[in-house]
């Protein structure tokens, strides 16, 4: 009885954090027309692929111990169809987790690219404004 009840809780656990997760895939990007000299319009926040990467680590664990717990079973009575069902379900468990890694890894290039924009703007900004400063003071 206490197999169904675990396999019931990481089946709870991985719904819940199914919810929550993959949000990176959202982040508005830079665009690839994007001048210098305008502010970039992106996402340069890492709140998404943070709670994306905390989803992640728990699937990444849990994957793998479901199937070494399928594996190293030693039951033969009908009580242990919850270990024939973790060793099952371990395999959407993992792709689930490939996904959000996917996504934690393309929200953080995203937040990256993002984050040099800014800094490349105002670079863009400092130069036009020596550059002002510089022919102003050459007129007469």
């Amino acid at each position: 009885m206490a197999v169904k009840t675990r396999f019931v809780e990481l089946l709870v656990a991985s719904a819940a954090i199914s919810l929550l997760s993959s949000c990176s895939f959202g982040m508005r990007s830079l665009p690839s027309d994007w001048n210098p000299h305008q502010p970039p319009r992106c996402t340069q926040s890492t709140v998404a692929p943070l709670v994306d990467t905390a989803a992640a680590v728990p699937l990444t664990l849990l994957g793998p111990i479901m199937t070494l717990s399928a594996l190293t079973s030693s039951c033969e009575d009908e009580e242990c169809y919850g270990v024939a069902l973790a060793g099952l379900f371990s395999i959407p468990i993992t792709l689930i987790d490939l996904i959000y890694v996917s996504s934690a890894v393309h929200g953080y290039r995203v937040a990256d690219k993002c984050s040099n924009a800014h800094k490349t703007h105002q670079q863009a900004l400092q130069r036009d404004a020596d550059e002002a400063r510089r022919l102003g003071a050459r007129s007469p």
